[in-house]
């Protein structure tokens, strides 16, 4: 099923592709060539590639001696030595490792001490021999084992080598349900019902056992998620006898649990011996901060939330019972956190998911703790959102309080952050490839080259025509453009045309120079002589809905204009799943012409995204998508009394409410035996106990839960018959909602954010702003003009500002600075932008100290007078403000010759953009 080219494209969504190609990280060409650039970065950070061509990479590590090993999620590691990936895989373990949907190797680590302790850690869902040929999405088991590289070739692991830390008992005859997932009996139970000593369950394809991460100490920490859908088996997160749902902290010589931890009971290879942290659902990424051992743990929520956790030994992060600030559930063992027998460790932040913008899957990060990097991100913590492909940071004030900031776009796919003192990695799935972010200070920063061609491929004589436009500088000072057909023949033009006469396949390269002599090139292939093949699905139809159980046959097939119809071989079948505004790999993987496979449930909220891949012998590719979808319905709960919180599927709303499900799916839904005012749970309409299964039938339908007082009569109806058709829709929210909470804080804190109107009690600033300027400065470089001679004497010439914009029609070759302190009228989130002609940066500290500046906003070229939007840097996300406080900032401007302009906006909290008023400023002491 290996495709021969460097970006796994069969494995991409459609919405992924379009997304690339738009953001010119993806060529859509035959041969795709892996992103060069993309990633929207602050001023002065630049993109590195390490690594390219990986299939489907999950995790890597870093060794002390330089080299990087990398998991895929198929079962090979991969090692990176010296800059190059090496062609033979460290160790392949593809017939162990179960890689369905979203299991598979998820998790690496390197021994701290290598390569004198020549050990490799890696983590995935185990396929027990016994049952490898059963359904592939039923339910399984998880793994950790240490690997021993071979010490004549440290490339390689020794064969044999593989010892067993955690899931010395995770075999088939521990495994509940092999034919299906989520399904009853539970793996990892024992005839009583209880946990089975060092077995980790992976009833379902998602949030099973995921990261592995040495602590300061030297131990091994291990994160595992509940492995589960059915909220009847989720509750093993808050079970300290289960391994599920945790934070594991072991000895990675032995595998036991420490005598440290905060769960050892004496016998440290006992479950509970081993955890440090529990109640999580999806912990897939954590660090573990060297200054104080505590975990810091990105949680992949459920329907509404996704947290950012930070705890010591022993916390709780309250997981079913919680999501995100709100109660989630009221199963039984939920009751713990109300009567003070428990404390739930909220998130220090966390966020909802929405649809615009899109956010819905917290990928944990690293902190940074060098000093490559300017003041404001020292001691932050890197998290990426998958959904959105942002990465933001938090900063830590030293009250306690926890501040979001968005540090970069465009970075789709993120499965793994990690920083070292000088750089990000930054390991994206859906690129294939490993990236660097680093900062250069002052100075020149590379160039990126990005070619591009139309078409990639045909009959010859082949006219091409190349473009060189979403090639990049930081300075904005491409001076030259190279381009060698791969034919003899050249170019120096930005975007020439080329005609081949000869069939053969041509390595293209474009290399383009700065202003300071630096260079970036990027390469693709052009085939002439070969059309490139047709894909087409013939059933399913796009959008054909189908019932949950029910099987889906598929057909398709792939036409080659110069060989005709493809071997079956050839076409490659994968899936993917939508669920909750993210997605699952690995749904569906097969080989053929047709085939069939059964439409599983996966909760509400999903469909399944089925592609057909095709490939010829020239290693030319198309590729077909179509959804298919379940047949819905809609369910409406009630309560007699009205406004209770009913529980379905793991999340609580308030009745009456509505939700869309699906056809023979089976759901728990679940009434609380008491409410407030005394009243006890009588029934259910469909005669059900307060907690039972429902399958859904076919046809909507009102299920409500009735409740009597002491004496036993009856709750009086509610009257209004028409708030059942008015009963609202329960969807992932879009509103722009956050929460936070000071460190280990045991209760819930939710703050939305602020859309108040500028209060006219909030602190005025003095209204006076100063530019200063510098004339007879030739260039728009805003590098070259701070090194200039001029620069750095007293400027010559003061002009006051009414606003932060500099008057139009002041000539040619000057340059301006102004500085002063920003004084926010309210608090909440501010957006900021920036046009100029020709160059200008915008930088803003977090306090009023000038040491903690960085640029947020610059202008690549020039724009016209408030144009914001010719170029991303030119905008700010959200950055988080208090009123009445000071904020240093700094704008510099270069103006060459021909038109002038400077204007500098902002969005306030609820209100819209306009350049920035003297009354909010006043100027640097």
């Amino acid at each position: 099923m290996n495709i021969p080219c460097s970006v796994p494209l069969r494995r991409l969504a459609r919405w992924s592709l379009s997304l690339l190609i738009t953001a010119g990280l993806l060529t859509p060409t035959a041969h795709p060539v892996a992103a060069q650039g993309g990633f929207n970065l602050p001023y002065g950070f630049v993109q590195e590639s390490v690594v390219v061509g990986l299939d489907l990479p999950t995790s890597f590590a870093l060794a002390p001696d330089g080299r990087i090993f990398i998991a895929e999620k198929a079962g090979r590691v991969r090692v990176v030595q010296d800059g190059e990936l090496l062609p033979d895989p460290f160790i392949d373990m593809t017939t162990e490792v179960n890689d369905a949907a979203d299991r598979g190797l998820m998790g690496i680590a390197v021994d701290p001490a290598w390569p004198n302790r020549p050990y490799v850690y890696v983590a995935f869902v185990y396929d027990p021999p016994e049952i490898k040929e059963r359904n592939p999405s039923g339910a399984r088991v998880s793994r950790v084992v240490r690997l021993t590289a071979d010490p004549a070739n440290l490339n390689v692991a020794a064969a044999g080598s593989g010892v067993v830390l955690v899931g010395t008992n995770s075999t088939a005859e521990h495994v509940g349900n092999p034919d299906q997932g989520d399904a009853e009996p539970f793996s990892c139970r024992d005839a009583d019902g209880q946990p089975v000593r060092d077995c980790i369950a992976a009833e379902g394809t998602a949030h099973t056992i995921d990261m592995l991460k040495f602590g300061p100490e030297g131990a091994l920490y291990v994160s595992v998620g509940d492995g589960i859908v059915n909220s009847k088996g989720n509750a093993r997160a808050l079970d300290i006898n289960s391994l599920n749902g945790k934070i594991l902290r072991i000895d990675p010589n032995t595998g036991e649990g420490l005598a440290s931890n905060p769960f050892f009971d004496g016998d440290p290879g006992s479950n509970r011996s081993k955890v440090f942290a529990l109640g999580m659902r999806n912990p897939f990424r954590f660090t573990v901060d060297p200054r104080n051992g505590r975990v810091i743990v990105g949680e992949v929520g459920n329907e509404k939330w996704e947290e950012i956790n930070i705890g010591g030994p022993g916390a709780n992060f309250g997981w079913p019972c919680y999501e995100g600030p709100e109660e989630a559930a009221t199963y039984a063992n939920c009751d713990a956190f109300r009567t003070g027998e428990w404390t739930v460790t909220h998130g220090v932040h966390s966020y909802r998911h929405t649809t615009k913008p899109q956010r819905g899957a917290a990928i944990g990060g690293d902190l940074y703790l060098g000093r490559s990097f300017p003041a404001l991100y020292r001691g932050a913590y890197f998290y990426h959102d998958f959904n959105g492909g942002v990465t933001n940071f938090l900063t830590f004030g030293s009250d306690g309080s926890v501040t979001d900031n968005e540090f970069a776009t465009n970075m789709p796919g993120i499965v793994q952050i990690t920083a070292t003192d000088d750089a990000l990695y930054a390991l994206s799935i859906i690129l294939g490839g490993l990236w660097r972010i680093r900062y250069v200070p002052g100075g020149d920063r590379p160039p990126t080259a990005v070619a591009t061609a139309d078409p990639t491929g045909g009959i010859a004589p082949l006219e091409v025509a190349f473009s060189s436009d979403r090639s990049t500088d930081p300075e904005s000072s491409i001076v030259s453009y190279r381009w060698d057909f791969g034919d003899g023949e050249s170019s120096s033009k930005a975007n020439p045309t080329h005609t081949y006469i000869e069939n053969g396949v041509y390595p293209v390269t474009l290399t383009v120079t700065d202003a300071a002599g630096s260079t970036s090139s990027d390469t693709l292939e052009i085939l002439v002589g070969s059309e490139p093949p047709v894909a087409e699905i013939l059933e399913p139809g796009d959008g054909a809905k189908f019932r949950i159980g029910e099987e889906v046959a598929y057909r398709g097939q792939g036409v080659d204009p110069d060989n005709g119809e493809l071997g079956e071989g050839r076409l490659v079948w994968s899936g993917i799943l939508h669920h909750n505004e993210h997605i699952h790999y690995d749904a569906v993987k097969a080989t053929g012409a047709t085939g069939s496979f059964v439409f599983e449930d996966h909760g509400d909220n999903t469909y399944l995204e089925l592609c057909l891949t095709v490939t010829d012998s020239q290693a030319l590719q198309d590729q077909e998508c179509v959804d298919v979808k379940a047949q819905e319905v809609t369910y409406t709960f009630d309560s007699v009394p009205r406004g209770l919180r009913i529980t379905y599927a793991g999340s609580s709303y308030t009745t009456p409410f509505k939700v869309k499900t699906y056809i023979n799916a089976k759901r728990i839904i679940e009434a609380p035996l008491t409410t407030a005012d005394g009243l006890t749970f009588d029934r259910w309409s469909d005669g059900g106990d307060a907690v039972h299964d429902i399958v859904i039938e076919d046809g909507d339908r009102v299920l409500t839960a009735y409740y009597v007082d002491a004496a036993g009569a009856a709750a009086p109806e509610t009257p209004d018959a028409s708030a059942l058709e008015d009963a609202p829709l329960m969807t992932p929210e879009e509103d722009a909602m956050a929460a936070s909470t000071n460190g280990d804080a045991a209760t819930p804190v939710q703050a939305e954010a602020e859309r108040a109107a500028p209060s006219s009690d909030a602190p005025v600033a003095t209204g006076v702003i100063r530019a200063e300027v510098w004339k007879d400065v030739a260039g728009s470089d805003l590098d070259a003009f701070v090194k200039t001679r001029q620069f750095k004497q007293d400027p010559p010439e003061i002009v006051e500002l009414e606003q932060l914009a500099f008057p139009r029609g002041s000539g040619a070759n000057y340059g301006v600075r102004i500085r002063g302190y920003l004084v926010p009228p309210q608090d909440g989130e501010y957006r900021f932008f920036i046009s100029a002609d020709d160059r200008a940066a915008l930088s803003l500290s977090t306090d009023a100290d000038p040491a903690n500046k960085i640029v947020v906003a610059f202008t690549p070229d020039w724009t016209g007078p408030e144009v914001y939007d010719k170029y991303p840097e030119q905008a700010t996300g959200p950055i988080a403000l208090a009123a009445g406080e000071r904020y240093y900032f700094e704008v510099l401007y270069k103006q060459a010759d021909g038109k002038d302009n400077l204007f500098v906006a902002w969005e306030r909290p609820g209100g819209g953009r306009e350049v920035i008023d003297a009354r909010y400023l006043a100027p640097f002491e």
